[in-house]
């Protein structure tokens, strides 16, 4: 729990409305537009919200997104064109030591008939669909090579470059008839100076096929430009706490750190594949990310959980049911608040989700893929996707919406 504070949310804020035509369901053909949307803060003091106009599909990564601008802290938001932005294609980028701005992307996928890739070393079902695998180092830079986005300081104009990664057992994925490029899950600034670059993907280990999520951990000292492994969280589904059904779960991924006082680094991990709701674990390293503590349950869902370091507190933003925000003031960060729910999603209680899980995806209201973003020492700011939200003649559309979040002395 947290003792000395608590978390007041304002009234949201309408950053972009979908055409009256893009439905509100987020479950397959109607899953993509007006979803996912990142933060961050721009060189020219404004924010910034990239969010996903197409399909979830692997035939749809890396395709012009949507663009909003604010310059009065989030009270009002601007559309922009991919064309008139300066910010890039995405969001989510991070200040580095230097001053250069950094941010991963995503390059559209290659039809794989354009290649000729070699025998896979996985190839069947994973998750949903039917995949094939291959060893990294069988496929071509050009097709398989990492991108960033980077701002110089001082400078204006994003440029796209490739960074040179190194981890042990990488593989490439094809799937829906496309290779995947490989990319950051995030990038987060230590406090040493260096940038932790966070992937989660299967891996060749010992010579055979993985086909678990490891949350891997990758470092740059040189502001981006070549990263090299430093460890991982390996998922062992037979050490878990209980038992999980293997076909709605890839393993430890979509993860976030938080870098603690005590040097200590704090990681938080979903597991679940698509709508089952199944646990978020967390696990330590207090030797700089090269080992980590077994992994131990948090809650019992939860998607894409993100961390909010506001310095003497750390905010933790997550969903899917519904939308939350927790507050910690515990110097380990072990202790976290009750949660204060996004209001129009409902109330979710962890031991009792039943109910989520008869609904239909619809149901939800949302992809339930924020993202929170520290503007001061006691204000956040919020960013969600709501599919069911009335405009001023009351009908239904999609939208991206913001809300401030304050923290109050208790």
């Amino acid at each position: 729990m947290s003792g000395r504070f608590k978390i007041e949310m304002e009234e949201p804020v309408v950053a972009s409305w979908a055409p009256q035509d893009v439905k509100g369901s987020w479950f397959e053909a109607d899953w993509g537009g007006w979803a996912g949307p990142q933060l961050e803060h721009m060189a020219d003091g404004g924010l910034h919200i990239n969010f996903s106009l197409g399909a979830d599909d692997a035939r749809d990564f890396g395709m012009i997104n949507g663009h909003c601008v604010s310059y009065d802290g989030g009270a009002s938001w601007e559309e922009r064109d991919a064309s008139q932005s300066l910010t890039g294609n995405y969001g989510g980028s991070i200040l580095l030591a230097n001053g250069d701005r950094l941010k991963p992307i995503l390059i559209a996928s290659i039809k794989t008939e354009w290649l000729r890739l070699l025998e896979p070393v996985f190839s069947g079902k994973y998750g949903p669909w039917e995949n094939n695998f291959y060893h990294a180092q069988d496929i071509p830079s050009e097709y398989g090579g990492w991108f960033l986005l980077r701002q110089r300081k001082n400078e204006k104009i994003w440029k796209i470059e490739t960074a040179d990664v190194h981890y042990p057992g990488a593989v490439r994925e094809v799937r829906e008839e496309v290779l995947i490029r490989p990319f950051f899950s995030r990038l987060r600034p230590a406090p040493d100076g260096a940038v932790w670059g966070i992937i989660t993907a299967p891996r060749i280990d010992g010579g055979d096929f993985d086909p678990g999520m490891h949350t891997i951990f990758v470092r740059s000292v040189d502001y981006g430009h070549t990263w090299e492994y430093l460890g991982e969280i390996p998922f062992h589904e037979e050490k878990m706490p209980f038992r999980i059904v293997r076909e709605n779960i890839h393993g430890l991924y979509e993860s976030d750190v938080l870098f603690l006082q005590n040097g200590n680094v704090l990681c938080i991990m979903r597991t679940t594949q698509g709508i089952i709701c199944t646990p978020m674990f967390t696990s330590v390293s207090r030797d700089g990310g090269m080992t980590w503590s077994e992994p131990e349950y948090f809650d019992s869902y939860g998607i894409l959980p993100t961390f909010a370091d506001m310095g003497d507190c750390a905010l933790l933003l997550y969903g899917r049911p519904g939308i939350c925000v927790r507050i910690s003031d515990d110097p380990e960060r072990k202790e976290w608040s009750e949660k204060t729910h996004v209001p129009e999603f409902g109330e979710v209680d962890s031991d009792n989700l039943a109910p989520f899980l008869s609904k239909t995806a619809s149901g939800f209201g949302s992809c339930c893929n924020s993202d929170i973003l520290k503007l001061d020492s006691r204000t956040a700011l919020l960013a969600y996707s709501n599919y069911i939200f009335p405009d001023k003649n009351g009908v239904l559309r999609k939208t991206i919406l913001t809300r401030k979040i304050h923290i109050k002395e208790v």
